[in-house]
C-alpha cells in the first residue's frame, strides 16, 4: 500500500512541477512573454530616440528658416530651383 501512494505522490508532485513549468514559460507572465515584450521595448526606445533626434533636427531647421537669411537663400536654391533676377541659367547636356 504504501508503494501505490508513493507512486501516486511522485505523480502528484511530477504534475504540479509540470504545470508550474509550463506556466512559467508559457502563461501571461511567463518568460517567453516577458522576452517578446523586452524585445518589443527595446524597439520603441530605439523608435522613440530616432523621433526625439528628428524632432530637434526640424526644429533646428524651422528656427534656421525663421530667422537665417543664408539658410533660406540655400533652402530656396537647392530644393525649389529659385534663381536672383540678375543671374543667368545655363542648362549643360
Amino acid at each position: 500500500m504504501k508503494k501505490i501512494q508513493f507512486v501516486f505522490f511522485g505523480l502528484a508532485v511530477a504534475a504540479v512541477a509540470g504545470l508550474l513549468t509550463f506556466s512559467l514559460f508559457f502563461s501571461k507572465t511567463g518568460l517567453v512573454r516577458h522576452n517578446r515584450l523586452k524585445t518589443e521595448h527595446s524597439k520603441l526606445l530605439d523608435s522613440t530616440r530616432a523621433l526625439r533626434q528628428e524632432n530637434t533636427d526640424l526644429s533646428a531647421e524651422v528656427e534656421a528658416l525663421q530667422n537665417n537669411d543664408a539658410y533660406i537663400e540655400k533652402v530656396a536654391r537647392d530644393r525649389m530651383g529659385m534663381v536672383k533676377g540678375d543671374e543667368i541659367i545655363l542648362k549643360v547636356r
